[in-house]
């Protein structure tokens, strides 16, 4: 039998299992999820995502289907990975796309949790002179409880701040 602590770890984790799953708009016509999110193609086209930037591990494949115009990024969720470039080949299309399409976009990694959020971060920061990436992601986790790029990702996009100022 669990006891207390326990009781509350399962449904801990069960919620967060809940929310990665979940396809959260965090900017107009911008979109956040994991992977399983990504998967959900039937709230896809409810949501009018048409176009799924899909950041991944070295290695990893993910197709999400017909119908879909996917771009795939790669960078591994660990200390050792440089994610500006991805954050500034992932910020160009997203530019890209919202100048020329008038479909919703989907950003996701693994979980929902780091990489994804990393280049929203950067996207904002952006269009944003002024905001920090501590702001985005407070931004961000207000849409998007879970939202936490590791420490490392953070560094970089703060420094990549410092440097533009």
């Amino acid at each position: 039998m669990m006891d207390y602590e326990e009781l509350e770890r399962v449904d801990y984790w069960e919620e967060q299992d809940k929310i990665t799953k979940e396809i959260s708009l965090i900017l107009p016509r911008i979109y956040l999820s994991g992977l399983e999110g990504a998967k959900r193609k039937e709230e896809l086209k409810a949501k009018k995502i048409k176009h799924v930037l899909s950041i991944l591990c070295h290695g990893d494949d993910f197709h999400v289907g017909d119908g879909f115009d996917q771009y795939h990024f790669y960078a591994n969720d660990d200390y050792a990975t440089a994610i500006l470039p991805v954050c500034m080949a992932g910020d160009m299309m997203i530019k890209h796309l919202l100048r020329t399409t008038n479909d919703n976009i989907l950003v996701h990694c693994a979980g929902g949790v780091s990489r994804s959020v990393s280049l929203l971060i950067y996207h904002m920061m952006q269009k944003d002179q002024e905001l920090t990436a501590n702001d985005a992601l407070q931004f961000i986790k207000e849409r998007r409880s879970i939202a936490q790029p590791n420490y490392k990702f953070m560094e970089q996009l703060t420094k990549s701040k410092l440097k533009r100022n």
